[in-house]
């Protein structure tokens, strides 16, 4: 009787010790990662502000210098944010306030206020069906999803001949739930490296690389949050696609079934097949890859 008391606490002491180096393991990645990450928009903005000092300096240099100090404060907010909304989402305490709201809406507000941060957003192309789709669920939050997912196509999605990332935003309907789909034509991700690509402060699959790896983290806890879910499709040399599956609109019938419209020229196997090009896009053509 006693050897088995003795080996369940041995048992509850190694599965104690197991949390503590794992609690180890990530506060080491987070102070690494953030370190970094501080440290490079701090030095902008203090080197910037050093140099503001001079007297020598002319009007052009000192708009260009005001210009990296705004720019390293921006990128310090920005990581903050993530950080906040992390912790959020890890604690339970992300509680949506849904509402019924047209994703197409949700979806350009996002894009929208990203055009400050990543002037490249211009360049993404959005398709939406007519009628677009409704959805149940917290406006903001949705849009915090869209910014993420956008943003790290537009970090990761640019292919070896490119200038810069090709990323369309498709908002469709498919089997009774709203969808967004952020699809970029970059080179794809190893099947091998998706399940991590959820994980805090891994980036584009990796521990080290551009981005804060934050993003794709919070953006799949909001989305269950809200009721939803967000996967990725991807095979090498292909691109990827991030789909979020959203609840549809309480007050809307019509959201349990796509509308039937012509397909898109550029629909791909699994796609949404009505879809239209709305203003902001320059056209309905792109490149290969899942969607």
């Amino acid at each position: 009787m006693a050897a088995a008391v003795e080996r369940e606490r041995l048992a509850e002491e190694a599965v104690q010790a197991a949390g503590l180096r794992r609690a180890n393991e990530v506060a080491t990645t987070l102070l690494r990662t953030v370190g970094h990450d501080l440290r490079t928009p701090l030095t902008q903005i203090s080197v910037a502000a050093a140099a503001l000092r001079s007297a020598s300096i002319s009007v052009g240099e000192r708009d260009e210098l005001a210009s990296g100090i705004v720019e390293g404060s921006d990128r310090l907010a920005g990581l903050i944010s993530k950080l906040l909304d992390l912790s959020r989402v890890e604690a339970g305490a992300a509680a949506p306030r849904p509402d019924d709201v047209p994703l197409d809406d949700v979806v350009r507000d996002a894009l929208d206020a990203m055009t400050r941060t990543h002037p490249e957003v211009a360049a993404v192309r959005l398709e939406t069906e007519d009628p677009p789709p409704r959805a149940r669920v917290d406006p903001t939050q949705i849009a915090r999803i869209v910014s993420n997912l956008v943003e790290n196509a537009l970090l990761h999605g640019r292919g070896p001949r490119d200038d810069r990332a090709d990323v369309l935003v498709r908002v469709a309907s498919r089997r009774g739930h709203a969808v967004v789909r952020v699809v970029d034509g970059g080179p794809g991700l190893d099947p091998a490296g998706r399940d991590e690509l959820f994980l805090p402060f891994r980036r584009g699959g990796e521990a080290a690389g551009p981005g804060s790896g934050l993003g794709l983290a919070i953006a799949r806890g909001l989305a269950e949050a809200n009721g939803g879910t967000l996967r990725v499709e991807s095979y090498p040399g292909q691109g990827t696609a991030f789909v979020l599956e959203l609840p549809p609109a309480t007050d809307d019938g019509a959201a349990a079934t796509a509308p039937a419209a012509r397909p898109a020229t550029s629909a791909a196997p699994g796609a949404p097949p009505a879809v239209r090009a709305t203003p902001q896009t320059s056209s309905e053509a792109r490149r290969g890859g899942p969607a």
